[in-house]
């Protein structure tokens, strides 16, 4: 059986934007190999355009549902920037209109630097999240007196508030955060963020509503396994909009839901998420209470990172040895490691779609692949398939075979880290940039080569 015969028979490649043509992998139409040819591995990918349809889907489906369910509030579109911060990204997400969501004072130096680049206007909402250092308050009273960008700070317990409200002397507005249980049974993290849902009522009363100052715009949550149909999600819903009810009779300014957490994304070929009826079960589980206490329905946010950006990255290998077992898989090894460019893989066994780029015509078989750390965690980590991927068999085969490791666009720079010191001192990937213009033509850029002695050297302070 060919690699071709074992995926068609499994899997609709079309449906994540795949094609083969001539043993070769494409996606949106762009030949992977093609890029290796041009490139040379190891390639971190990112296909800008991908960006901006994540957007707009996700736009029409909540505009879509507002439509039919006759929903009375407006649908706006926040990026995570914790999800990847670099400048290509924000900009790309930024030329959709989005809003964007932050989480450190780090972050609105960033947002400063977007605003005197002329990529931010007052209609761009940023909604400051995460727990509150003194530096992160202080720089968000700045922004906030400044009156140049939009802040809308994310309460996240009572004593932020209580620093805050020195800080800036004039009107400004506030969310708040409502700590939830998303169905962990282990519990460890509930609680660690946001108010505890008992005490909004009695804190919005007797501390933010007698400051003439602030007014309370919106109610965030965020359920960490994501927009899921589940009973954790629903309940944690469902919980908010009674919380929700109750500070309307007092907060008349109070008009926006966050919903938090995030949509998935494919993480295999078989994914299978309806993305349409989750939208509209929402707003039309939110308009049922609304109407049933008779109040206005509220502007729906969301906070979308992996989904924005997963889908656009990839990480293109070669496959530089192997190594043959008599009793167990053989092993493939590929020109990077698995420690310092996916630690989503190995820290938390997050599973990704891997395909070959070439050889698609050829034999299949049962491998292991690994990175070329000398650590022992460093190989791709599958425990459903006991650690097992089946690829081509590259014996005898005149020509190396490339991977796609793909939808890995989230997190994977935030968490290694981009540049500096990797694990057995593995330079990071050459960052290539894919675009369209005007004619629908694709673009190449290059945003960083592979990393070099000399700048890793420098880091260690030789």
């Amino acid at each position: 059986m060919t690699y071709w015969d074992y995926i068609k028979a499994k899997n609709n490649l079309s449906k994540h934007g795949f094609h083969v043509e001539g043993g070769t992998l494409y996606r949106q139409g762009l030949s992977m190999k093609g890029i290796i040819d041009q490139f040379d591995s190891p390639i971190r990918l990112a296909y800008l355009p991908q960006i901006t349809q994540q957007i707009e889907k996700a736009r029409d489906w909540f505009n879509q549902a507002i439509q039919d369910q006759q929903y009375q509030g407006e649908y706006h579109y926040a990026y995570c920037t914790k999800s990847a911060h670099f400048r290509f990204i924000l900009e790309t997400a930024l030329a959709s209109n989005v809003h964007l969501e932050v989480s450190s004072p780090m972050d609105l130096i960033l947002i400063e630097k977007l605003y005197e680049a002329d990529q931010l206007s007052m209609d761009t909402l940023i909604l400051n999240n995460g727990f509150k250092s003194k530096p992160y308050l202080q720089k968000i009273a700045d922004l906030i007196e400044s009156d140049k960008i939009n802040m809308l700070p994310i309460l996240d317990n009572e004593e932020e508030w209580n620093a805050l409200q020195h800080l800036i002397n004039r009107k400004f507005n506030v969310g708040i955060r409502i700590a939830v249980n998303d169905g962990n049974p282990q519990g460890i993290a509930h609680g660690r963020l946001g108010f505890q849902s008992t005490d909004v009522l009695h804190f919005v009363k007797n501390k933010l509503l007698p400051n003439p100052k602030a007014s309370l715009k919106m109610l965030h949550f965020f359920v960490d396994s994501g927009i899921t149909n589940t009973d954790a999600y629903w309940n944690n819903l469902e919980r908010i909009l009674q919380l929700y009810t109750q500070l309307k009779k007092h907060c008349p300014s109070l008009n926006a839901l966050n919903l938090g957490g995030g949509f998935p994304i494919a993480h295999q070929l078989d994914f299978d998420y309806d993305y349409e009826d989750m939208v509209n079960q929402i707003l039309q589980r939110i308009a049922i209470y609304c109407n049933q206490h008779q109040i206005p329905h509220p502007d729906i946010y969301t906070e979308f990172g992996t989904f924005t950006v997963g889908e656009s990255g990839s990480f293109l290998f070669e496959v530089i040895g192997q190594k043959k077992h008599t009793s167990l898989a053989d092993w493939y090894f590929i020109d990077n490691g698995f420690l310092s460019t996916i630690p989503d893989n190995w820290g938390a066994e997050q599973a990704f779609i891997i395909l070959p780029l070439n050889h698609w015509d050829k034999p299949i078989k049962a491998v292991h692949l690994g990175g070329i750390s000398c650590d022992y965690s460093d190989f791709y980590h599958q425990p459903k398939q006991k650690h097992q991927l089946i690829l081509p068999d590259i014996d005898q085969l005149d020509e190396p075979l490339y991977l796609g490791i793909f939808n890995v666009g989230a997190y994977q720079e935030a968490l290694s880290g981009f540049g500096g010191i990797k694990h057995c001192l593995l330079p990071s990937p050459k960052v290539i940039l894919v675009d369209k213009d005007k004619k629908d033509q694709f673009n190449f850029r290059s945003f960083s080569n592979v990393q070099d002695a000399e700048n890793m050297l420098k880091t260690l302070g030789f």
